[in-house]
């Protein structure tokens, strides 16, 4: 799916928060009406979409953005044969199964519903953030402001960031087009307080390199132990019922 969250992000360059919200809806709506069976698809994107965005659906188009989720397309997009097959093939045998079909279009769904999210959690941390200045200072409850050595977690900002990189390749958080390092970064910052955009620039594989020292992975490792020891303990006091 990772052409398709690319072509995604570029046909919404220049839209507005709600413009990006109400597009990002539409979208779903549209996949939605695919899965259902898809002969109305077209024209429930086309009739929301074109009132509302008829000047600025010139990147959807020049990304043809919808033709990701054809059939024929999707059948390259999603691996299952090379474009020099595909392109071999007879138009009648040009698509996929209509179980692959509903899995590609199930993924597709997901990177949109992954945008969704992070683009109403960034408004509110936002919103937030101007709250906060517009009270000088002010001390809002739930928002802290994190310093060197403070305790508050066991694993400090480095740490942390490693950390999440080591989520992603466990596959334990969603990775790679389903959640870029600028989502990492403020799922982090709410779930630690550490900065959002320390947390982001820290998950490049440059930066990665950096910090993975033996300090670190040791304070990564003993954190780790703790929590099997922890769920270890439940495991043994549920065997005992």
């Amino acid at each position: 799916m990772q052409k398709f969250g690319k072509a995604l992000s570029v046909s919404m360059q220049g839209f507005s928060w709600q413009e990006k919200a109400d597009f990002i809806e539409a979208l779903m709506g549209y996949i939605q009406a695919l899965q259902k069976g898809g002969e109305d698809a077209p024209e429930f994107f086309t009739e929301k979409l074109m009132k509302a965005f008829r000047s600025k659906l010139k990147p959807a188009a020049d990304t043809q953005l919808l033709k990701h989720l054809d059939k024929g397309f999707a059948l390259v997009e999603f691996g299952i044969i090379s474009n020099e097959i595909f392109n071999s093939l007879p138009p009648g045998e040009q698509g996929m199964t209509e179980e692959e079909y509903q899995n590609y279009l199930g993924n597709a769904l997901r990177v949109l519903k992954t945008e969704q999210y992070f683009h109403y959690v960034y408004q509110s941390d936002k919103e937030e953030s101007t709250a906060q200045d517009s009270l000088q200072g002010t001390a809002i409850k739930g928002r802290i402001q994190r310093a060197a050595g403070d305790n508050l977690t066991k694993l400090n900002q480095e740490q942390t960031s490693l950390f999440i990189d080591y989520l992603k390749q466990g596959r334990v958080v969603l990775r790679d087009e389903y959640l870029n390092d600028k989502q990492a970064g403020l799922a982090f910052h709410i779930l630690t307080g550490y900065s959002a955009e320390t947390l982001r620039i820290k998950q490049s594989a440059k930066e990665i390199a950096k910090i993975k020292n033996k300090e670190n992975l040791t304070e990564i490792y003993n954190a780790l132990t703790q929590l099997t020891i922890l769920i270890g303990n439940d495991i043994k006091q549920l065997k005992k019922t």
